[in-house]
C-alpha cells in the first residue's frame, strides 16, 4: 500500500482553484440516454493543460483541441453504468470554457484522482 498521500497539494490552496462539475444521472433505455438528474459540483482541485506524455498520436493523425488536466480528491466519471447510479461523462466548466471528460485515472491510493477533459465548443 502507498504512504505517499498527495490530497493536501491537490487541495492547497497555493496550486488549486475552483471549477464546477455537471454530472448527468439517468440510464440508456433503447440505446438512448435519458437523463433523470443533472448536479452541479463546486470542487477544488489543481487544473493544468496537459503535457506531451498525456496526449495520444490516433492513427487518423493529429487532433488539435484544447486537453485539460483536473485533479480531484472527489471522483470523477467518465460514461458509465454500474449499481450506485449510472451517467455520462462529467462535464467540466473552467474559467469559461466547458471540457468533457474522456479518460479518468483513479489514484485514490494516492489521494486524488487525474481527469483529462476535451474542449466542447458551444456548451
Amino acid at each position: 500500500m502507498p504512504t505517499t498521500n498527495v490530497s493536501r497539494v491537490v487541495k492547497n490552496s497555493r496550486f488549486a482553484q475552483n471549477y464546477h462539475v455537471y454530472r448527468e444521472k439517468g440510464s440508456f433505455v433503447a440505446g438512448r440516454w435519458t437523463q433523470t438528474t443533472l448536479d452541479t459540483i463546486l470542487m477544488f482541485g489543481v487544473v493544468t493543460a496537459a503535457g506531451t506524455k498525456d496526449i495520444i498520436q490516433v492513427p487518423e493523425g493529429d487532433r488539435s483541441s484544447q486537453i485539460m488536466v483536473f485533479h480531484s480528491v472527489e471522483k470523477l466519471y467518465v460514461t458509465h453504468v454500474d449499481t450506485c447510479f449510472s451517467g455520462i461523462s462529467d462535464k467540466i466548466l473552467w474559467k469559461g470554457s466547458y471540457y468533457r471528460l474522456f479518460k479518468v485515472l483513479e489514484w485514490s491510493d494516492f489521494g486524488y484522482y487525474k481527469a483529462f477533459g476535451i474542449s466542447v465548443e458551444g456548451d
